[in-house]
């Protein structure tokens, strides 16, 4: 799984709609989508996701650095 950006919400209620990470309210959550290694495979779906305190340390949970260009 990898971090994003967005702050965890139940729904995309008032989400913003052109693509920016969701990063209003209290973040007590952060966002971790796609799949890992020992997870099954229709875990490889961007639309998985799972939250996370900050703080969390997992052999599954990492980043990716990327730029715009």
């Amino acid at each position: 799984m990898e971090w994003v950006a967005d702050c965890y919400q139940s729904d995309y209620r008032d989400a913003p709609s052109d693509g920016r990470a969701r990063t209003d309210g209290p973040c007590t959550y952060r966002v971790a989508r796609g799949g890992a290694f020992n997870r099954p495979s229709s875990s490889m779906r961007t639309y998985v996701r799972a939250r996370f305190v900050p703080e969390t340390r997992l052999d599954m949970l990492g980043f990716r650095i990327a730029r715009d260009l």
